[in-house]
């Protein structure tokens, strides 16, 4: 078969897509119908240096590194978010929040809000549950968000905290981010209950702090154990969980859809 040739301008191209626009091999050219191995070869052939599969990762896919630098209302949702549901590698700059296809629709508000260009990846798992994962590499966003607590292996890490640095009229949207992910609301009784379940006290002491301090409302820690691991529940029920919900959707700000209907059923 004869080897096809390329112009000079195509090569230029597919070497600008690589180095500049940070595309992989597969995407830097398409336009000129090449494949995979035919860029990788052309590259080679032009002394290009073909990237690792983790500096490919890191590259290739563009997001708004500096999201987690400034304060806002959906900032501070994602920060509760990922301190529910988030996973923070310690060995690379890698960040993912994997969720139910059900919930769908928050990781693809979430990836739009952080400008990240990846897709969501839907797989099934080998037990034969299917999930979504959003994920993207970055050492800005991972360095910003460990100033906010989340730090690696946050189940079983010391340094896992309370965001101390969040501006107090940012905290009701921390709490609705952590609610989305490990909150639950249902009916005990004929008394609607509100609660937040977390490995880490200290987080669910500042929450109560917070809701008494500044809303003037009571809410109750207990403690349990499963599995040689120590939980914790912050919960509230009747007029209180009410409450709560009142303060807790602020205006025109991310919030998981499937746990907003489930409020609205029971208090209709």
């Amino acid at each position: 078969m004869k080897k096809r040739i390329f112009t000079q301008e195509e090569i230029d191209k597919v070497i600008y897509n690589y180095t500049i626009l940070n595309m992989g091999q597969k995407r830097a050219g398409v336009e000129f119908h090449m494949n995979d191995r035919m860029v990788k070869q052309l590259l080679l052939e032009n002394g290009i240096k073909i990237k690792t599969i983790q500096e490919a990762n890191q590259s290739s896919y563009k997001i708004n590194h500096h999201y987690f630098s400034n304060q806002g209302h959906n900032q501070a949702y994602i920060i509760g978010f990922l301190g529910a549901d988030g996973n923070i590698s310690a060995k690379d700059n890698r960040i993912d929040l994997e969720l139910f296809p059900a919930d769908y629709e928050i990781l693809e508000k979430i990836r739009k809000e952080i400008e990240l260009e990846r897709p969501i990846k839907k797989y099934e798992c080998t037990d034969g549950y299917e999930k979504n994962k959003l994920y993207f590499y970055s050492a800005q966003i991972k360095k910003d968000l460990m100033e906010y607590g989340l730090v690696p292996r946050k189940a079983y890490s010391k340094e896992y905290k309370f965001p101390y640095k969040l501006k107090q009229e940012y905290i009701i949207d921390y709490i609705r981010g952590l609610f989305d992910g490990d909150g639950s609301v249902k009916m005990t009784g004929n008394s609607i209950t509100f609660q937040i379940d977390s490995s880490n006290k200290e987080i669910l002491i500042n929450i109560k702090k917070f809701f008494q301090k500044v809303y003037n409302i009571d809410t109750q820690i207990t403690e349990s154990s499963k599995k040689n691991i120590t939980l914790y529940r912050l919960y509230c029920y009747g007029e209180k969980a009410k409450a709560i919900y009142k303060i807790l959707y602020t205006h025109d700000s991310l919030f998981l859809k499937r746990k907003y209907d489930k409020w609205q059923e029971l208090l209709n």
